[in-house]
């Protein structure tokens, strides 16, 4: 399974220590997304820029705990991260990580990125959440930055995810890349981490 262009860049979302790149202060899910989201619309966001960002919340339909162990497992991801070519872990200690990969980028060549996560657990509006934030470690790859993070609430007996990638490839984005991360590649990772916990347990 490849890996889109804001995709190859998170897929690297996992775990790990944070470096000293950019990066975006996370923010809570609002009720109204939570509603929509729980309600089975998957709310999509992508601006252009540097870096150009996108943005997806959506429901699984699956316990908290185990939304959380499908996205810090990167050694997993390519099995269901829209386009992520390869993925593993490289150092776990703890809250913390490093990861590698490559993401497949439409119209460009594939994108190699090395990143570091932390994960915590912090409280938004009363309600216990996991936060995995990433960052990417400079040099590592032939990009020229990525960042984000994973936000993962409980929502009835499923979990709201929030998405949120940050990435500057280096090179002029044609708008069919950015149209195309609308419309499959950020929609593909809520209905990637339902498949993927499907598997695991039927």
């Amino acid at each position: 399974m490849r890996h889109p262009l804001f995709s190859a860049l998170l897929c690297s979302l996992v775990l790990a220590v944070s470096s000293a790149q950019a990066n975006e202060v996370p923010t809570p899910i609002s009720r109204t997304q939570f509603t929509a989201a729980a309600a089975g619309e998957v709310l999509i966001e992508a601006q252009r820029g540097t870096p150009n960002r996108g943005q997806v919340i959506g429901f699984v339909a699956a316990p908290l705990a185990d939304v959380v162990a499908i996205v810090i497992d990167t050694n997993t991801h390519s099995t269901w991260f829209p386009d992520t070519v390869e993925s593993r872990t490289i150092e776990r200690n703890g809250s913390t990580g490093i990861s590698s990969g490559v993401t497949h980028v439409p119209l460009l060549r594939d994108r190699t990125w090395t990143i570091t996560g932390n994960h915590s657990r912090p409280r938004y509006n009363g309600v216990q959440c996991d936060l995995v934030e990433y960052d990417y470690v400079a040099d590592s790859g032939n990009m020229n930055d990525l960042f984000g993070y994973w936000l993962m609430c409980p929502e009835g007996e499923g979990t709201v995810v929030k998405y949120v990638i940050n990435a500057d490839l280096g090179v002029w984005l044609p708008g069919a890349v950015v149209t195309w991360a609308q419309r499959r590649m950020l929609p593909g990772i809520i209905s990637g981490l339902q498949a993927r916990w499907t598997s695991l347990h039927s």
